[in-house]
């Protein structure tokens, strides 16, 4: 591929649906390929509501469980203009009440915190692929730093996307390290709200390389028949 190829026409995926493609079909593969490509940036994901009211009772270095819960209640009683609004309030809902069971285990080791708000991308095998963290720590003891990031899906094959997210978190945590901080790998986790699992770092399978190495050739390879709107 071109170095010099524009930014917009480059192969692009966010780490979620990256996740996904992994071991989704080639039919909806295709589709996912093509919402990268021609969607829209500024579109709110589905569970924008429940990230924010996570991170908004993040302090101290641990969530607010019972503003969590309330904030599900709200969710529940919000006025809705049609039933897929609806649903939409009751599965954000439904995942705040997840997180919930697992919060104690999610909460990033002790040091600084910060709230990640800007974008961040990676390119691997020439794929610009965005894997915003939601959490940088700066952890107590030691010049290291680590990463937590949430997930909220209800995919049938929800932890085995979580651990190639988590496989492209930690890629993004090598390339930032610097300035006299290290990157810790097994500090770094991935909560998985719907399965109530808390993946850490250090605990992934070799194959999950193999598996991430065969999607992004997959996706440089489909990529310029994917149509443009």
């Amino acid at each position: 591929m071109n170095q010099l190829q524009p930014f917009h026409d480059r192969p692009r995926i966010s780490s979620n649906q990256l996740g996904e493609f992994v071991f989704t079909s080639p039919a909806k593969k295709a589709g996912i390929l093509r919402d990268q490509k021609n969607g829209n940036p500024f579109r709110a994901p589905y569970y924008q509501s429940a990230q924010n009211s996570v991170l908004g009772a993040f302090k101290g270095g641990q969530y607010d469980v019972r503003a969590l819960r309330a904030s599900a209640d709200r969710l529940r009683s919000r006025e809705a203009v049609s039933r897929n609004q609806v649903t939409r309030f009751n599965n954000n809902a439904e995942m705040l009440r997840r997180f919930c069971e697992i919060a104690p285990d999610a909460r990033p080791p002790a040091g600084t915190h910060s709230i990640i708000r800007r974008g961040a991308v990676i390119e691997l095998d020439e794929v610009l692929v965005s894997v915003r963290p939601e959490i940088s720590t700066v952890c107590s003891g030691d010049r290291s730093f680590c990463y937590t990031k949430f997930r909220f899906s209800k995919s049938k094959v929800s932890e085995d996307e979580s651990e190639i997210i988590l496989l492209l978190l930690l890629k993004y945590g090598v390339a930032q390290a610097g300035d006299g901080l290290s990157f810790d790998p097994a500090a770094t986790r991935l909560v998985d709200c719907y399965s109530k699992k808390v993946v850490e770092g250090h605990r992934l399978s070799k194959v999950r390389e193999t598996q991430l190495d065969s999607a992004l050739k997959e996706i440089r390879r489909m990529w310029p028949s994917i149509p443009s709107n």
